[in-house]
C-alpha cells in the first residue's frame, strides 16, 4: 500500500485545531472509535468466508488497521493468529506478547489476563510462554511476581471472573511465582464480594469456617485464615438477599457456576 493512500485512510480521522496563528491535527476519538469498529467487523467477516493464502492477509490488514484505529479487541485477535501455527502472519510468534499488551493496556481483560498468567509462569497458555520466553527472561523473578498480579488486577477490573479465582487461588496455595498471602487473599476476595461477586462470597464463607462449599475440610496446604463462623453466617445472608441462585457444578473455588 502506497504513502499516499495510507495518509488519506488516516486523515479522516483527524480534525484541525487552530490555536492563534498555528494549526494542529488532533485526534478525533469518536471517528477514530467508527473506524475500528468497521475495520474489525471487516476482519470477522472475513473469518466466515473460505480462508485462502489471500483471505488471511486481507484478515490481518484489517486487524493492523483496526488496532491503528485504537480497537481493544483487534490487537488481541492479530496476537491469537500469530499463536496459531496454521495462521499466515507476516510477524515473528514473540510480537504476541506486543499485541497483547497493546490490547490490555486498551482495557482488554483478556489479554490482561493471559500475560498475567504468562508472567506468573502458570503453564496455562503454553504457546504464549514459549513465544515469549525471551522477553520474560529479562525480568527478575520478582518483578515478574510483581508484574503478574499487576496484569491480574487489570483483568479483574474488567471484569474476568477466570483471572479472579486464578488470582485467590494462587494466594490460597501458592502458585507459579505467586505466593502464599492470607493478608492479600483477605483483602481481594472482600474487595470483591463488595462487588456483588456471588461466587467469590460463598467460597470465602466456606474458609472462614475451614470447610468447603460441599461442606469437607479445607485442604491442609490452604493458608490460614482466621475462624470467623460470625462472617461466614453474614456472607451466606448477603449472598441470599442478592438474588436467588442456583447451585450447579463447583468452579475452582468450590462455588457457584
Amino acid at each position: 500500500m502506497d504513502c499516499t493512500t495510507e495518509i488519506r485512510r488516516y486523515r479522516s480521522v483527524y480534525r484541525r485545531l487552530q490555536i492563534g496563528k498555528r494549526e494542529y491535527a488532533v485526534l478525533d476519538k469518536e471517528a477514530a472509535s467508527e473506524r475500528a469498529s468497521f475495520h474489525l467487523q471487516e476482519a470477522k467477516r472475513l473469518l466466515t468466508t473460505d480462508l485462502d493464502e489471500q483471505v488471511h492477509l486481507l484478515i490481518n490488514q484489517e486487524l493492523l488497521v483496526a488496532t491503528d484505529f485504537g480497537s481493544p479487541e483487534a490487537p488481541f485477535l492479530l496476537a491469537l493468529r500469530i499463536l496459531e501455527q496454521t495462521t499466515h502472519t507476516n510477524f515473528p510468534s514473540a510480537e504476541s506478547i506486543v499485541f497483547l499488551k497493546i490490547a490490555a493496556d486498551r482495557g482488554h481483560a483478556e489479554s490482561a489476563y493471559r500475560i498475567a498468567t504468562c508472567y506468573a509462569c502458570y503453564g496455562k497458555f503454553k504457546s504464549l510462554e514459549v513465544a515469549s520466553a525471551d522477553y520474560m527472561a529479562s525480568f527478575s523473578l520478582s518483578d515478574r511476581r510483581r508484574l503478574s498480579v499487576l496484569y491480574f488486577e487489570q483483568a479483574i477490573e474488567g471484569r474476568s471472573q477466570a483471572a479472579a479465582e486464578d488470582l485467590i487461588m494462587a494466594y490460597a496455595y501458592g502458585r507459579g511465582l505467586i505466593l502464599q498471602d492470607a493478608r492479600h487473599l483477605q483483602g481481594l476476595c472482600e474487595r470483591l464480594i463488595e462487588a456483588n461477586n456471588l461466587t467469590v462470597a460463598l467460597g470465602y464463607a466456606a474458609w472462614l469456617v475451614k470447610l468447603t462449599v460441599q461442606g469437607e475440610s479445607s485442604l491442609e496446604a490452604c493458608v490460614e485464615l482466621p475462624h470467623s463462623p460470625q462472617k461466614s453466617l453474614n456472607l451466606l445472608f448477603h449472598v441470599a438477599q442478592l438474588s436467588l441462585i442456583h447451585i450447579s457444578e463447583p468452579t475452582r473455588l468450590g462455588m457457584i457456576s
